[in-house]
């Protein structure tokens, strides 16, 4: 069986790079101690790409198989995985439909960046004298691990002044 492609070119990074979306959300306050913050991702579903040259193709089909979430900061470093994208909760709601969820528990400027797995599947097509096109595969394709830019969140903490002992 061929050889899949190698590195993945910067184009098809860029296509797989996924933005983390995070409630509470950064342009506001960002988070609180204590509070949940609930991520998700927009999912693009199957995306297809394609590299061509003069007489071949090589095509492949990819869709999300695993999304890790990592946090780094005063509360800590951890991770949080999920296979979905899940879907941006209602913010009057408990968070239901997020992928993950994180409670921070100190105050500062913490780090999120959003891994996404690839899998999927690539064909080789040829174009060759006398045969016309010739396509090989589907072929599986080894995991694509891509990483999105990381986000800056800040975590605060909300006090209440002249509240019941």
């Amino acid at each position: 069986m061929p050889q899949p492609p190698g590195e993945t070119d910067v184009e098809t990074q860029e296509i797989l790079a996924l933005e983390v979306g995070i409630n509470p959300p950064v342009d506001g306050f960002g988070g609180l101690t204590q509070l949940d913050t609930w991520f998700w991702c927009d999912d693009p579903g199957i995306v297809d790409v394609e590299a061509r040259t003069s007489g071949s193709v090589a095509a492949a089909q990819v869709g999300i198989s695993e999304l890790v979430w990592t946090i780094t900061g005063p509360s800590g470093d951890t991770t949080r995985t999920s296979t979905t994208c899940g879907t941006e909760p209602d913010p009057d709601g408990n968070g239901e439909g997020a992928a993950a969820t994180w409670t921070p528990t100190q105050t500062g400027d913490h780090t999120i960046t959003l891994g996404a797995t690839w899998e999927g599947t690539w064909t080789a097509s040829l174009a060759l004298d006398g045969f016309g096109w010739v396509t090989a595969g589907p072929f599986d394709l080894a995991p694509i691990s891509i990483t999105g830019e990381p986000v800056t969140y800040p975590v605060v903490q909300i006090q209440t002044v002249g509240g019941r002992p």
